[in-house]
Order: C-alpha cells, then structure tokens, then sequence
C-alpha cells in the first residue's frame, strides 16, 4: 500500500536534486533487500525440503534457483506496493490487506513456480507432460497444501509491512529492538516535552 505522507514527502524530498534522487535510491534498494532476504530465506527452506526429502536437483540448484526467485519476486513484490497493490483496503482494519496481499502472492507464486519448473523441464529435453511438476506430492490435495503453506508463510510479511505503514517505520523499530525500560524512559521524555 503506498503511504500518501511517505509519497508526499519523498516527492518534497527528491525535488529533482541528485541527493534527493540517490536517498530514494537507496530507501527503495532497502525495502527490496528486506523482502528480498525474507523470500529467500523462504524459498531456500522451500528448496532445501525438496533436496532432503523428495530428492530434488542438487542442494546448489536448489539454493541457486531461491536466489533468483526471491530477487525476481522481491521485484515483483515491491513495485505492486508501490503502485497501490491492494489500494482499495487502505479504509479497512489491517488484517484484510494482510491477507488478500498473502492469498494473491501465494497464488503468483505457485503460478510461477509452474512456468519455472516447466520451462526447466523443456530445456532438459522432456516433454511437457513429464515437465510439469507435482506439488506437494501431485494431485489437487498438494496443490492446495503447498497454496496453505504459502500463504501461511507470507502472513508475517505483510503484517509486518502494513505495521509499519500504520504506525511508522521508527515506532516498529523500537518497538523490536529497544528494550521495554528504555522505551518507557523514552515514553516519560516526550511526554515531559510536550
């Protein structure tokens, strides 16, 4: 969900200047680190199951491959929020952009995940029925248990990311990592100053 103060100010603050320009740069290089280490923690759990157990590629492709996927999709995932990706729950209580962000990327992703697997598939010399994967073990019961998981495990995502829209990236921050005493001394101080 883009943040109208955020936009309103990064628009004041960027003024065409060129430091203004690569402090946006770098704020936006930021936000797709940060889903870029969250998917690819994601996908490389996701591709170290499918080594170990279901005797996937190798433990490099696997890794290999949540590399690029998580780059691609932290992409992907960044310019939908940036753009306005489920605007239209901006009025309503965060859970319901919480979960439709989660339900719509978890079904983006399996989507993907299909083409990518094919493709791989057709470019070792199979034929596309042989190329398209099963998922959690073939048939409509894994599809949907692999579409659970997924959801599941993008929950924490956006709630944080809508959190921290809702009340500020700075509170969330202390919030996490300021220890309870020192953020009541810190409460007590700007109430004194008020």
């Amino acid at each position: 969900m883009v943040d109208p103060v955020d936009l309103a100010m990064r628009q004041k603050s960027t003024g065409g200047t060129p430091v203004g320009l690569v402090r946006r740069v770098l704020e936006d290089g930021r936000r797709v680190l940060v889903i870029f280490l969250y998917l690819w923690a994601l996908f490389s759990l996701f591709g170290l199951h499918r080594w170990t157990l279901l005797k996937g590629e190798g433990i490099m492709t696997e890794q290999l491959l949540a590399i690029v996927n998580a780059f691609v999709f932290a992409k992907v995932m960044f310019f939908a929020e940036r753009y306005g990706f489920a605007g239209s729950f901006h009025d309503r209580p965060l859970v319901y952009p919480v979960l439709f962000k989660s339900v719509f990327v978890a079904v983006v992703l399996i989507v993907f995940y299909f083409i990518e697997e094919t493709a791989i598939g057709l470019f070792k010399g199979r034929d596309i029925d042989d190329s398209i994967p099963s998922v959690g073990g073939g048939g409509a019961s894994g599809l949907a248990a692999v579409a659970v998981i997924m959801f599941v495990v993008l929950i924490p995502c956006f709630a944080f990311r809508e959190l921290s829209v809702a009340i500020g990236k700075d509170k969330l921050r202390e919030l996490f990592f300021t220890p309870p005493e020192l953020r009541a001394a810190a409460d007590l101080d700007r109430t004194r100053c008020v």
